[in-house]
């Protein structure tokens, strides 16, 4: 299994774990200290399991129950990053100061019948089509079957939405379902059926607006909405499809895959890729870590987004390490809105718009995992200008 460092997207809250255990009441304090000037509010925290489980004095099969302040129930989610157990939970905290929370023995059942706020699933039925969801967007890794047909296109693709619920599932297979009836439509072979046919599958057409938002992000043969690639002499080594994938959560503050890509050739080398992505409640930002197994020497690497715009569409920071860009869509002319899109990395050296796309770029060494952040959002839904994306990738690198 690859190892999954969980790493809160809001670094600078820290968690302290009060042994303030009691031989009646059996708790623990979960004290959030956010020292930051910004209020932190519905981000996922996440503290070690197992020091909560011996401060309570209990087996890990034990039920716990997470309260706030106001004796109210949380949502919590148990988490496996590869290493230990993590205890996730979802808080708010005001600039500069604390929140607490407490943590006992029993379980609660209005807390853990929460709707998840995120969504992975695989999608063998489009191609092998990899999905997914949190509040903010829904994001497509494309598979094998896709790769079979010859089909082109590289890199991930991007849905916008406008609301938190999750939709992407609904989408997909009223979609599929639609599109089964409008074929079998047409192979009757009767003309008057054709029009009918037509206008079954765009009802429910994923590329149209049925009220809250589709699929107008355009990716191709390019690293479309913000995938990694090895350079070598000056080129984009372009992944096509995943190989195999396996869950390693399923929210409902959490969800994470791991995805296996084919071979990849890079110079004299065969090189096997291994993707994690990560993604969670309170956040856009999805984490993407990336690891090449055959690599022989140093590369450099860039996360790329596909450019189909203007000049004004852009930002590249690379002192704040990212870039940011507003896509006009696949189909402006049905007003359609704007695709807005970060990215940040850590160890960014450059950033540049060459080759088809934006461009970050870092120092790739063999062996290591190279983690970076992507996020979407939509101009007619939560996320409204190209500044407004920017605001919070300053606010994503100060944390």
């Amino acid at each position: 299994m690859t190892n999954i460092k969980y790493q809160m997207l809001a670094l600078a809250v820290m968690l302290m774990l009060c042994a303030c255990q009691q031989q009646v009441t059996r708790t623990v304090t979960l004290v959030v200290s956010n020292p930051t000037d910004h209020d932190i509010s519905g981000v996922v925290d996440g503290i070690r399991l197992q020091p909560v489980l011996d401060s309570l004095g209990v087996e890990a099969s034990t039920p716990i129950r997470l309260t706030d302040e106001l004796g109210k129930p949380v949502v919590t989610q148990i988490f496996d990053d590869g290493m230990e157990k993590l205890l996730l939970f979802e808080s708010s905290t005001l600039a500069n100061g604390e929140s607490t929370y407490y943590v006992s023995v029993g379980f609660d059942s209005l807390a853990q019948a929460a709707q998840p706020a995120v969504m992975m699933k695989h999608y063998p039925q489009r191609k092998d089509d990899f999905m997914w969801e949190n509040e903010s967007g829904i994001w497509r890794a494309y598979g094998p079957e896709l790769q079979a047909s010859g089909e082109r296109a590289f890199g991930y693709d991007i849905w916008v939405k406008n609301t938190k619920e999750l939709v992407s599932d609904k989408r997909m297979l009223d979609a599929l379902r639609n599109w089964a009836i409008a074929d079998s439509l047409r192979a009757l072979g009767e003309p008057w059926l054709l029009s009918r046919a037509d206008s079954i599958g765009e009802s429910t057409s994923f590329h149209r607006d049925h009220g809250n938002g589709m699929d107008c992000y355009a990716v191709g043969p390019t690293l479309g909405g913000g995938t990694a690639a090895l350079v070598n002499d000056g080129q984009l080594v372009l992944p096509w499809a995943w190989k195999s994938h396996r869950i390693l959560a399923n929210g409902p503050l959490l969800a994470a895959v791991e995805l296996d890509y084919d071979t990849l050739y890079v110079g004299t080398d065969t090189v096997m890729e291994h993707r994690t992505i990560v993604t969670q409640k309170g956040t856009r930002f999805n984490i993407i870590r990336v690891r090449y197994e055959g690599l022989s020497a140093p590369h450099e690497i860039a996360v790329g987004l596909a450019y189909h715009a203007d000049d004004d569409s852009i930002r590249l920071n690379t002192p704040l390490k990212y870039m940011a860009y507003s896509d006009p869509t696949d189909q402006p002319a049905l007003d359609p809105g704007r695709v807005e899109i970060g990215v940040y990395v850590p160890t960014l050296k450059r950033t540049a718009l060459e080759l088809g796309h934006l461009l970050s770029y870092a120092d790739y060494q063999p062996g290591e995992t190279f983690t970076y952040y992507m996020g979407s959002g939509w101009s007619k839904g939560d996320c409204p200008s190209l500044e407004a994306m920017e605001r919070e990738l300053k606010l994503l690198g100060e944390t």
